[in-house]
């Protein structure tokens, strides 16, 4: 050893020194181990719930559970320092809220009950130095259940040409069950169904859910189903021309317009079944003895076959009958502007050179805007041989305006071919 070092350690006495903090650290030890002191420590613990069913069997739901399920207490212990290191390895501290001291005398609202703390069984020397909470409110709602009809909501496109349709969803009838407000937020009940590339009958399973109006799911309730089968069968699609008809007003009174909404209807169904049917005709809109205008609603599940319905949202078809007071004016007409039909080619035909009038019933601003275009005026000379005959002729005019006085007589004059 270097002589200067061995002299340092001498005069310093630095053996003395070490072996003095050995015989401390040794001494620590043993008191501890022997006197075992009190000390604290906390622990953060999670709540418990007992007896919840005691809450839904008495016809209630406790809206804040989740919260309340989720609250961390810290809890300070107290005991030999042994007895806490030993805590430490298993902190088994049990808080809990048991539902079975609710009150309901004065629910629904807000419920106070007292926290139960207890300690692990096997440790009896440490005690609950402080609880900094003793109590929990519990927000007390009624258990309520709704049945809603489950609805498919279908997307992504089918193969060209076709549109899946659900006949049979099973269960059709979802119970929601949950907190009174909760399910008064619930429009309806739906299942997601992806319909990508589908070109014939399938059957798929989807997971239902509940909805609110805005189309949000509502999440805070139950349903008693977790899964429904739907029955898709794969329809093609028509456009059908709505057929109508109207009959006579009052006296005096006329129709003057007439709007169909929709003026036709896509439809959807098997094509066998669309293959018997090709147009959509409505019942008689009655409008007799009637003064003023009349609005008529014909809902489609009365009036489509069996296995057909609407390709969109269309539930009813609106038709709304105008009438006015009818005006009867007499119009001009030139015997050069009237139509032959059944014309033989071994004769030739022509029309004695006589203006005639039309005596017409309608809107007096719709009569005076007619041309020769917008009506015509037709004698059928089939049949007929060389010679001149004084004939009846037929009136075609458009929509809403009709012949009042009596059809015109026309003269046609018939001679052989040259």
């Amino acid at each position: 050893m270097n002589n200067s070092l061995k002299r340092f350690i001498e005069d310093k006495n630095i053996l003395w020194i070490l072996l003095s903090l050995a015989i401390a650290f040794a001494l620590w030890v043993i008191v501890i181990n022997t006197q075992n002191p009190e000390d604290t420590k906390q622990y953060s613990v999670n709540m418990r719930v007992e007896n919840y069913e005691m809450v839904t069997t008495a016809g209630y739901v406790v809206t804040n559970l989740d919260e309340i399920q989720n609250e961390k207490i810290r809890v300070t212990v107290k005991g030999p320092r042994m007895s806490l290191d030993n805590l430490s390895k298993n902190p088994d501290i049990v808080i809990t809220a048991d539902m079975s001291k609710i009150d309901y005398s004065a629910l629904p609202g807000t419920a106070t009950i007292s926290l139960d703390y207890k300690l692990p069984e096997n440790i009896d020397d440490i005690r609950i130095d402080s609880r900094p909470k003793i109590e929990v409110s519990l927000n007390l709602e009624r258990l309520v259940t709704e049945s809603f009809k489950a609805e498919v909501k279908p997307s992504g496109v089918a193969s060209q040409g076709y549109r899946m349709v659900a006949q049979r969803i099973t269960p059709s009838d979802i119970m929601v069950s949950g907190a009174e407000s909760s399910v008064e937020r619930v429009k309806g009940v739906a299942v997601n169904v992806d319909v990508t590339g589908m070109a014939e009958d399938t059957i798929v399973t989807a997971v239902p859910y509940a909805y609110d109006v805005a189309g949000e799911i509502v999440e805070d309730v139950n349903l008693n189903m977790n899964e429904v089968e739907i029955a898709l069968e794969a329809h093609v699609t028509m456009t059908l021309p709505i057929d109508y008809s109207v009959n006579v007003p009052g006296e005096g009174y006329v129709v003057d317009e007439v709007i169909c909404t929709p003026f036709e209807l896509v439809v959807t169904g098997k094509p066998e079944v669309l293959d018997t049917i090709d147009s959509v005709v409505l019942p008689e809109i009655d409008v007799f003895n009637r003064v003023s205008s009349v609005q008529q609603v014909f809902y489609l599940d009365s009036l489509l076959p069996e296995g057909v319905r609407p390709a969109s949202d269309t539930d009813k078809i609106i038709v709304d009958v105008k009438i006015i007071a009818s005006a009867d004016i007499w119009v001009d007409a030139n015997a050069a502007d009237v139509e032959l039909t059944g014309k033989a080619d071994s004769y030739e035909y022509s029309v004695r050179s006589e203006d005639y009038k039309l005596l017409l019933r309608g809107s007096g601003e719709k009569i005076f805007a007619l041309s020769k275009d917008d009506y015509s005026v037709v004698v059928d000379v089939s049949g007929l041989e060389a010679g001149e005959y004084t004939m009846e002729a037929e009136v075609l005019l458009p929509d809403n305006i009709y012949l009042s006085g009596e059809k015109p007589q026309i003269t046609v004059i018939v001679t052989d071919a040259q």
